[in-house]
């Protein structure tokens, strides 16, 4: 008996460990939010979000044969959950800030151009650990979201994830905009009419 206690707990410890430092634990908290105005180069992703670190790796192979180094990422996501999986789109994004003229030329004539309005909604921060976050994070965060949308709090055209650059990078921030027309993305929605 004490070896298969024993046993359980060499199991089960490692994993609330890791679930722990995760940010299993952690409270989520949604607030009130603004999110400023950002000038970016997209590409986009149709389908499962599973195939969507293919599609990231594709687009960085661009970005960087264009001269840009280090992007400071977001992911835009245009559909609800219920959407078929198949269905799903996906914006891939780097702001383009504090890069040199030439730089920013080259890429928006490789890359779809957007600039994302200034808009006010609701926020949430999550840690970001390492890339299973990137998974994790949106498990943890987007039910808190569904219960200010279900409880008619809440009622976002689409959801922006902000990564920021790789190195360094301590969490996720999530925004969903309130009260802003979905025509204010419209060069978004369009890239997908395009494909």
């Amino acid at each position: 008996m004490k070896k298969a206690i024993i046993a359980l707990l060499t199991l089960i410890i490692p994993i609330v460990a890791i679930y722990a430092y995760m940010g299993g634990f952690n409270q989520v908290e949604i607030t009130q939010a603004k999110f400023k105005s950002r000038e970016i180069i997209f590409d986009i992703h149709r389908g499962p979000y599973t195939g969507l670190k293919q599609s990231w790796e594709s687009f960085e192979r661009k970005f960087k044969k264009l001269g840009l180094a280090h992007c400071y990422s977001f992911g835009i996501y245009l559909d609800s959950p219920d959407t078929p999986e198949d269905k799903l789109r996906s914006v891939m994004a780097c702001e383009l800030k504090n890069i040199a003229l030439t730089i920013k030329n080259n890429l928006r004539k490789e890359f779809s151009y957007a600039v994302l309005p200034a808009a006010s909604g609701y926020s949430a921060v999550f840690p970001y650990r390492n890339e299973l976050s990137f998974m994790f994070a949106p498990i943890k965060v987007y039910p808190e979201f569904e219960a200010k949308i279900k409880a008619g709090e809440l009622k976002p055209v689409l959801a922006i994830e902000e990564y920021g650059f790789n190195k360094g990078r301590s969490a996720i921030e999530f925004f969903m905009p309130q009260g802003i027309d979905k025509s204010k993305y419209k060069t978004l929605f369009q890239a997908f009419e395009k494909k």
